[in-house]
Formats: C-alpha cells, sequence, structure tokens
C-alpha cells in the first residue's frame, strides 16, 4: 500500500509539474492528490516494522511545510474563481492545513483543538459554499470520497492521533453527505 501511495504521489506531482508549466488553472486538482498521498503514506508509519517501508513512510515535516504554505499560493491565483471545483478547493485547502495541523501538533499528544478544528462549522460551511455551484452528485461525492479515503488511511495508523483525525474525517463527510 504505501508503494503505491508514493507511485500516486509521483505521478500527481508530474501532473502538477505539467499543468503549471502550461499555465493551466486546475493545478491544485493534481497538487491536493499528491498532498493527500502523501499525508496517508505518512499517516501509515510504525504499522509494519522493516526498514524498507521505514523509509517509504518517512515524510519529511519540511516537504509538508512546502506544500501547505504552496496551497496558500495556489489559492491566491484562484481568488476570484466561483466555479465548484475552484470554491471547493478552498475547502480542501482549509480542511488539509487543519490535517496537517492535527497530526503535525506532536509526535505523543494529540493536539485536540486541531483536530476537533475538522468538523468545525466554518469549514463545513466552506464545502457548503462550493455544493451550492456544484450541478451534480458527483461533484460533491469526489469531495466527500477524498475525505474518506483519507479517513481509512488515518484508521490504519498506529498513532492514536491519527485515528481521532480519522474518525473526525468521517464525521465531516457524514455532515457533507446529510442535511
Amino acid at each position: 500500500m504505501v508503494r503505491a501511495l508514493e507511485a500516486a504521489e509521483m505521478h500527481y506531482r508530474d501532473a502538477y509539474d505539467f499543468k503549471v508549466q502550461r499555465r493551466q488553472n486546475d493545478a491544485f486538482y493534481p497538487f491536493v492528490n499528491a498532498v493527500v498521498a502523501r499525508l496517508a503514506r505518512q499517516w501509515l508509519g510504525g504499522l509494519d516494522d522493516t526498514v524498507q517501508t521505514r523509509a517509504a513512510v518517512q515524510v519529511p515535516r519540511q516537504a509538508l511545510d512546502v506544500e501547505i504554505a504552496e496551497l496558500a499560493r495556489l489559492e491566491e491565483a484562484l481568488k476570484s474563481a466561483t466555479d465548484f471545483w475552484s470554491l471547493g478547493f478552498f475547502a480542501e485547502a482549509e480542511l488539509l492545513r487543519r490535517l496537517y495541523r492535527a497530526t503535525t501538533a506532536s509526535d505523543d499528544k494529540a493536539d485536540g483543538d486541531a483536530v476537533a478544528a475538522i468538523t468545525a462549522s466554518e469549514l463545513v460551511a466552506r464545502f457548503r459554499d462550493a455544493q451550492k455551484r456544484g450541478r451534480s452528485h458527483r461533484e460533491m461525492d469526489s469531495v466527500v470520497t477524498q475525505m474518506r479515503f483519507l479517513a481509512v488511511f488515518a484508521g490504519r495508523s498506529g498513532d492514536s492521533n491519527v485515528q481521532a483525525v480519522g474518525h473526525e474525517l468521517e464525521r465531516l463527510a457524514q455532515r457533507l453527505t446529510t442535511g
């Protein structure tokens, strides 16, 4: 599984680079997927204690810091967009920042406020705003499926803080799929 996530991350990074080189305004799409693959890979750390697996899941914190900072640049480039996918990206970018804060707060202690922020009303409102722009069930389902994908990997983590994040991701997905 770790190798599949590593390959997915690499391919999404290549797609991101391709879109940036061509100045395509939807470069955020592969970028978000690359960050999601990286987070999921990081969360699996420690489950299979072999040298090869430990090396594959080692994600330098500095690399994640750079990626989280890049989200702001991508948001700035889309600041006037009003379509579903762009508004969905704004919400996903905020979710990724919150996931990052919740799972990098400390190696041994959950940051309860950061974990709870994953299901905060203002984040739900951002997703709902995007949802109002969407014209199909498929669009919102894509966003919710990404959350559930991350929740699965968080739940498989050996870190109780990350597992708590997985639970909150499921709660967020549930809130977005019901009334």
